[in-house]
């Protein structure tokens, strides 16, 4: 069945995994090359991705020049290898506000996180989702049903944000919850939400969705709920999902989509979505994310569409189950 059909509907195995194409994707190398972006040039450390559990503080950071906040590696020979990295609409967006005398490098400026930016988005959305979380919480109920229903424990949210989410786990002490999130000026958030419904086994995992910085098989579900729209792969997302869920296990998300091509909200969206990058995070309105689901080699999947009309052109959502 062709993804833009609607309703619910299955997705048997496929056979091929989906290769990744990275051509013209933007890259710029890490510290200790030359970088063209400046006049300036620096030597940066990169920054391993953090665990830092709830209630436990920030761990002391390794010395670091230039600022630098390169994350995204599983250990420290990855991280030490000066490959490319991918520098999405969001980094390209920064690059172009940093401040000047900042090293011109990827580490320095396409992934350093925790400043303003962060801190306004953070600040932003834990402010301005009520409503948002009102006309949801419907489907999220649903959502969290099948998640109570599969007996998973230890769980995965990716892009945990500031918690909304957390209500749906509630005091329950069955969930072992990791919140995994590039943005650190969420996590005094999220852990002030998980506070609030009594989660006790709430940890905050620092780092990007691309590269989760975490064993193969360590989870039994992962959650994923308004984030696909704003990483740089998604299927690059998706196959870490599928690395770190057990085998069998389950992959529950919700997320806004494209609107029928050719209706005004379809037309909305393709103007205002550079603007929706700027403001939001790199969110991208037209995403066909049922699409790079469907191609991800789960063994199941189980979707359905839907609209909340009061969103205008954020109205058309997507949700559902996906078996690793």
């Amino acid at each position: 069945m062709h993804p833009e059909e609607s309703g619910k509907w299955k997705v048997s195995v496929f056979n091929s995994t989906l290769q990744v194409n990275l051509v013209g994707a933007e890259t710029m190398s890490l510290c200790g090359q030359t970088s063209k972006s400046t006049a300036l040039v620096g030597k940066c450390m990169p920054q391993i991705p953090r665990i830092v559990p709830h209630g436990a503080g920030r761990l002391p950071n390794p010395t670091v020049r230039c600022g630098s906040r390169a994350r995204g590696y599983r250990n420290e020979k990855d991280a030490a290898a000066d490959h490319p990295i991918r520098v999405g609409r969001r980094e390209t967006i920064l690059r172009g506000v940093s401040t000047v005398g900042v090293c011109g490098c990827a580490s320095c400026c396409g992934n350093n996180r925790g400043g303003w930016y962060d801190k306004y988005f953070a600040y932003a959305l834990s402010h301005t989702m009520d409503k948002y979380e009102g006309l949801i919480t419907p489907t999220k109920d649903k959502l969290f049903a099948k998640l109570q229903a599969s007996g998973a424990k230890n769980i995965l949210e990716v892009g945990v944000g500031y918690g909304p989410n957390a209500r749906y786990y509630g005091n329950s002490e069955e969930f072992a919850v990791t919140g995994l999130d590039p943005n650190p000026a969420m996590e005094p958030y999220a852990n002030e939400m998980a506070d609030s419904v009594g989660l006790k086994d709430f940890t905050f995992l620092e780092s990007y969705a691309e590269n989760i910085p975490v064993e193969t098989s360590t989870f039994d579900a992962a959650v994923c709920t308004l984030v696909l729209c704003s990483v740089s792969s998604v299927s690059d997302v998706l196959k870490e999902i599928q690395r770190v869920v057990k085998p069998g296990g389950m992959f529950f998300f919700i997320e806004h989509v494209a609107a029928p091509p050719g209706t005004f909200a379809a037309i909305g969206q393709k103007v205002l979505d550079p603007v929706q990058g700027l403001v939001a995070d790199g969110c991208h309105l037209n995403r066909n994310t049922l699409e790079s689901i469907s191609k991800a080699s789960f063994s199941e999947i189980e979707a359905e569409r839907f609209e909340i009309p009061d969103l205008g052109i954020l109205s058309n959502h997507i949700w559902g189950v996906a078996t690793v």
